[in-house]
């Protein structure tokens, strides 16, 4: 019997579909033509056995690979369930069409920070067990530690995907970057790039180094994407991705670069922002 099930999203690019249970869990699955009901045997598994078959596991996401036997045959499935902590965060996974706006810092005052300011803390909370060890990050640095993304199942290492965080919770996006951030930002680039080369073999040339603006998390992160990754371009749309050493040449012009630049952003109609910016039109 099928339950409470929303389909949020058919991520066709990916051959997957995102799915909320009873408004409580977000589950992203990843196979070629999931269906309602095969997603919801997949489900029902993992409500059964709660701790098997894990692959990583965080405050806030747990990732599952599960095997179920169809029509004789037996296809693996990488299954990622999320809590969600407020609606902004549902809303994120639903189709949804997006539209180009461009952000002056004024609009940035008047809109964008007091939305960050009504985000609980309690959604960052995951980012801050990685700084604190009490998950293990990939790698730590001088000001930064590395984590694997969601997306990466961390078995295959030609398409590795990880996101470096600043330990520094008040810098919450490129907007808060000053030349003072430039040692930062560089010891990133070097030290996760030499660790991506020293446990996966990829080089430079096959990295691609970027921030989100806006992000998906307001406490400052870099993301490392080998080129292979599958949905690469889907996530890096234009008004979404500026890359690292764009950013690191734009501050060394101009310390307060990010602070007087006008940004086009890409936002969901789905986003609690939208309605704020489209009323700039």
């Amino acid at each position: 019997m099928t339950e409470n099930i929303i389909v949020l999203n058919d991520l066709k690019d990916s051959k997957g579909i995102t799915l909320l249970k009873d408004e409580q869990s977000i589950f992203c699955i990843v196979k070629s033509q999931i269906g309602i009901d095969e997603a919801n045997e997949l489900i029902q598994l993992i409500k059964k056995e709660p701790n098997k078959d894990i692959i990583t596991q965080t405050i806030s996401s747990i990732k599952y690979n599960k095997l179920i036997k169809l029509n004789n045959q037996q296809t693996s499935y990488e299954i990622n369930v999320m809590k969600p902590q407020n609606i902004q965060e549902i809303n994120k996974y639903k189709k949804q069409q997006y539209e180009l706006f461009l952000e002056t810092p004024e609009l940035y005052q008047q809109y964008t920070l007091p939305y960050i300011s009504t985000i609980p803390s309690s959604t960052l909370q995951w980012i801050n067990d990685y700084s604190n060890d009490i998950t293990k990050p990939l790698l730590k640095g001088d000001g930064f530690f590395l984590v694997p993304d969601v997306k990466w199942n961390m078995k295959d290492m030609n398409l590795f995907y990880g996101i470096c965080f600043s330990k520094d919770p008040s810098i919450l996006s490129i907007r808060s970057l000053r030349q003072c951030h430039l040692p930062l930002l560089k010891r990133m680039r070097f030290e996760v790039l030499k660790y991506i080369n020293s446990v996966t073999g990829l080089k430079e040339e096959e990295i691609v180094i970027y921030c989100h603006y806006h992000p998906s998390f307001w406490h400052f992160h870099v993301h490392f994407t080998s080129i292979n990754f599958p949905t690469l371009a889907r996530n890096n749309s234009i008004g979404k991705a500026i890359l690292l050493d764009t950013i690191i040449q734009n501050i060394e012009l101009d310390d307060l670069y990010y602070s007087k630049a006008n940004i086009m952003i890409s936002i969901g109609t789905a986003h609690q922002l939208y309605d704020k910016f489209n009323q700039t039109k």
